[in-house]
């Protein structure tokens, strides 16, 4: 976007969620088991795309890819027609809930671990997105006395 954005104003009192696309959802226990079917829908699948197509001489050549269903917080929001912020409350409010974004974030890092070491995923975007489960790249630098002995002198 060119920094165009969108605004949720909500106009309800404390106890009613934030309204998504479809206006204010009052918490139940149908969000529950929408988020957890939801959870399991998220699989990646392998699709066949097109990659050169010659109808002068009657072929095609495909490529295989991986298409990516990596559960978000965002993306249950879109499942469940709510505002994101109406899926932090209810994370906060309902420990039922909360269990279940727990179990996202869990098969989040899971499959970001096992298929970004494998080469599925990009692993810029996997070492991002495992920044918030509070992995992180490590440099160890020990301060101290400098010692002319570790400097490799050239002449």
């Amino acid at each position: 976007m060119d920094g165009a954005g969108f605004y949720f104003v909500s106009l309800y009192s404390e106890d009613m969620a934030k309204p998504g696309p479809k206006g204010p959802s009052k918490y139940s226990q149908k969000y529950v088991k929408r988020a957890k079917r939801y959870i399991k829908e998220c699989e990646d699948e392998q699709i066949q795309v097109v990659k050169q197509r010659n109808e002068e001489k009657g072929y095609e050549m495909f490529d295989n890819k991986l298409k990516v269903n990596l559960p978000t917080l965002e993306g249950l929001a879109l499942y469940l027609k709510v505002h994101r912020d109406t899926i932090n409350d209810w994370r906060t409010k309902y420990e039922e809930f909360s269990d279940v974004i727990s179990e996202l974030m869990q098969k989040q890092a899971s499959m970001l671990l096992s298929k970004g070491l494998s080469g599925e995923y990009n692993s810029t975007i996997a070492k991002l997105i495992l920044s918030k489960h509070g992995y992180r790249d490590k440099v160890d630098v020990k301060m101290g006395e400098f010692d002319s002995s570790d400097v490799n002198e050239y002449a």
